[in-house]
């Protein structure tokens, strides 16, 4: 056990304070029924709440614990001091440097006030407190977003993260609860479950996001006539408790799930459970929990560019695509499948990339433990997996480590297969389908007629994959769900291309070779013909010669570890960026950042500003 010093303990009560502060808050406070349906303010201590914040503080404890035994809480210590040193003394010696960025930013605000000011003068906008807040965070995004690009324009990592702070609070904060984003009403009543430990409370808020029918015609009213006052939540209080797990909101039709299912809903099920104890109003609790995802996003994308030798820039155009960014900043695990098959990816290519070097054991559970993290809530996606496989010997330091690799890896895909298949036998091959399909579609009879009619059915999915993979339109990535498409998704398509031939380096070589484009090739389209034939069976009607419910989106946990392999091209690599100069690079990077910020910008500026005009 090491030594437990002052710092030590500092640490746990800067992370522990914060939370206990919640339970409280939580206890005396909040809970789902702060307000009667009278209007009257009801005190309930949540006893819920507080075993949350004891879980809570359980976590991080365990967290603490294994940060302390292992040495990092002390190299983050170390590394945390040492970067506020230096930034001490940067700014000590460049006071004038800091003088000059403070009167940018505040210069910012100011111009954003001045745009809001001349256009609601001068144009017919609605007097909203809200649409007033929309607008200048729009006005002052676009100039963020240039500064950013000036200010790290030869940091790919810096910048991505900068702007998709910056974009992404705007998107969480101008989109419509529910009119964005895939299934986001039962997605958010999932979140709403997670944010409880034992009795599940829910308010006629809840019930609204989560009830889509009722929530459209009660949104539209709301919005057009009294969009501050559904913001500040009058009237809101409970209509029904339940245990969790046990009704899952019945009404919408949905079965409880496993532990696999739930794991990608804790993020914004903390996010929700915070925004309740401190009393926020429904709709800020909303956008908190799609906040949570997309800070997760951020997060996991930006470790994968840290680790990633090559093609930094094809990875933040991927996660800067208008589509990710509506998943990222919306309900659903979207952003966590993706998220966690990036960082696996990005790690398991830089063992690739640098073969001189023995794999660490971090890395081997980052890149196992990652993306099996990232299957857990859609685990059709399993045969990616099997590229893990192709990891040399000579990579570990002993033959036990890189059985002990290979062994992890199978078990994960077996488990990985287990949590669908196992559920899907039990309940007799699926039984009647997705209600979502219609009155035709049976599980049970598909399934047989895939069996027994084997080569007709390699037809049709075999048509079905063509006209899927060759549809290179809006669909990919200016796809704003139920909102329909924004422009430029061609700009987009430029800068996958750009970006797939140019972002490489000699080390690129050793990651697109014709044995690992072929076998990824392969288990892409493995995982896409898995992705049909469950669509088939669960929302097609029997014997159709079409498949149903299959959405572009399915295919973008695809794109980056595809891309990167494949759209390597040994003929072009005489135009690789690493050829020219810094002001060439500087410019590549200014025009990659650029052009997706600008969609990104459109997408806001048609989809999400004419609701507060």
């Amino acid at each position: 056990m090491k030594k437990i010093r002052k710092k030590h303990i500092g640490i746990l009560l800067v992370l522990l304070i914060p939370f206990w502060l919640i339970g409280i808050s939580n206890y005396f406070f909040a809970s789902t029924s702060f307000v009667l349906a009278d209007g009257t303010r009801q005190w309930v201590g949540d006893i819920d709440g507080l075993l949350m914040t004891l879980v809570i503080n359980l976590v991080i404890i365990g967290a603490w614990l294994a940060g302390l035994l292992t040495g990092y809480l002390d190299i983050c210590i170390t590394r945390t001091v040492d970067r506020i040193l230096r930034k001490k003394k940067f700014i000590k010696e460049n006071p004038k440097k800091i003088l000059l960025h403070i009167g940018i930013l505040f210069t910012i605000v100011i111009l954003a006030l001045i745009i809001e000011v001349f256009f609601s003068r001068f144009a017919s906008i609605r007097d909203s407190g809200f649409g007033r807040l929309v607008r200048l965070t729009f006005y002052a995004a676009v100039q963020l977003s240039v500064y950013c690009i000036v200010v790290f324009r030869n940091r790919p990592e810096a910048l991505f993260v900068s702007l998709s702070l910056v974009i992404g609070f705007l998107y969480i904060i101008a989109h419509p609860p529910l009119w964005y984003g895939w299934d986001s009403g039962i997605h958010y009543s999932w979140a709403i479950e997670e944010s409880f430990l034992v009795n599940v409370s829910v308010t006629r808020a809840d019930y609204l996001i989560a009830n889509t029918p009722e929530f459209y015609s009660f949104f539209e009213y709301e919005i057009y006539n009294d969009l501050d006052g559904f913001i500040s939540g009058r009237g809101d209080y409970t209509i029904f408790s339940y245990l969790k797990g046990t009704d899952t909101f019945s009404w919408l039709e949905v079965q409880n799930r496993t532990i696999y299912d739930r794991l990608a809903f804790w993020p914004s099920g903390l996010m929700i459970f915070i925004g309740r104890s401190l009393t926020l109003p429904p709709i800020l609790i909303v956008k908190l929990s799609a906040a949570a995802n997309h800070l997760l996003f951020i997060l996991l994308v930006y470790l994968a560019m840290k680790r990633l030798t090559s093609g930094k820039y094809i990875l933040a155009v991927i996660a800067m695509i208008p589509t990710v960014f509506v998943l990222s900043t919306s309900q659903g695990y979207d952003p966590w499948v993706i998220g966690f098959f990036i960082l696996s990816f990005a790690y398991f290519f830089h063992e690739l990339q640098n073969p001189e070097t023995k794999i660490s054991k971090i890395s081997v559970v980052i890149i196992i433990g990652s993306m099996f993290l990232g299957l857990m809530p859609k685990a059709v996606y399993f045969p990616l997996m099997a590229v893990l496989y192709f990891i040399k010997k000579d990579k570990f330091k002993t033959q036990k480590g890189y059985r002990g690799y290979i062994t992890a890896v199978s078990v994960a895909i077996i488990v990985t297969v287990l949590s669908f298949a196992v559920p899907y036998i039990v309940s007799g091959g699926g039984g009647g389908g997705d209600t979502r399909g219609g009155s035709e579609v049976n599980s049970s009879l598909q399934t047989m007629f895939i069996l027994e009619n084997p080569l007709a059915y390699a037809g049709i999915l075999l048509r079905f994959l063509f006209s899927y993979v060759t549809d290179l339109s809006q669909n990919y990535v200016t796809h704003f769900a139920h909102m329909k498409y924004s422009s430029f998704p061609l700009l987009v398509w430029l800068m996958i291309a750009l970006t797939m031939i140019t972002d490489r380096n000699e080390k690129s070589s050793l990651t697109s070779g014709a044995g690992l484009k072929i076998v990824m090739t392969f288990f892409t389209f493995a995982t896409l013909a898995l992705i049909s034939t469950s669509m088939y069976i669960l929302i097609t009607a029997v014997g159709a010669n079409n498949i149903n419910g299959v959405q572009p989106r399915y295919n973008i946990p695809l794109l980056f570890p595809f891309l990167y392999i494949v759209g390597s091209i040994k003929s072009l690599r005489g135009i690789y960026l690493k050829e020219y100069s810094n002001a060439i690079k500087t410019a590549y990077s200014c025009i990659v950042f650029g052009c997706m910020c600008f969609v990104l910008f459109v997408g806001v500026w048609e989809k999400f500003l004419p609701y507060y005009v």
